[in-house]
Parts: C-alpha cells; sequence; structure tokens
C-alpha cells in the first residue's frame, strides 16, 4: 500500500522528555501540544461522547486487534 511513497520519510519528531509519574497522560500531552492551562481544553461529558461501535468497521477492527495480540504479532497505532 506505502511502497514506492516516501511521504512519511523524515517527518518524525522525537521530543524527550522526562517522564514524570505523577503527571497525568493527559496533562503531558496538552503540554506537548502547546496548551498549559488544561481549563482551556474542552471537556465533553460523557453522555456527549459517541460510542466508538458507531464508527464503520469496528468490530473488525477489534478481531484484528484480538488476532494479533494471540498471537503475539506487534500493533502499530497511529493517532493525532
Amino acid at each position: 500500500m506505502w511502497s514506492g511513497c516516501n511521504c512519511l520519510k523524515n517527518n518524525w519528531k522525537v521530543l524527550e522528555e522526562n517522564y514524570n509519574n505523577n503527571v497525568s497522560i493527559t496533562d503531558r500531552i496538552l503540554n506537548i501540544r502547546g496548551i498549559e492551562n488544561k481549563e482551556q481544553f474542552p471537556k465533553p461529558k460523557d453522555e456527549d461522547i459517541n460510542s466508538p461501535w458507531l464508527l464503520s468497521n469496528m468490530q473488525e477492527a477489534v478481531d484484528k486487534i484480538i488476532y494479533a495480540i494471540k498471537n503475539k504479532l506487534r500493533i502499530g497505532i497511529y493517532a493525532d
């Protein structure tokens, strides 16, 4: 699928960060994105968040993850 594509080449940024176990992962991600005051970040209510099962092909994705875990395969996660 990606053969011949060098669109991702050299676009990776690795941030050096001393991890502090007293800081939540949410706070770390917001800080990396330049949001120092987490009160600036929207806080949706639970009832406003849609179920991930509404995404198309969710069951297929879950089945693939379960298969990979059972067969000790590597799983790559791409996210914003």
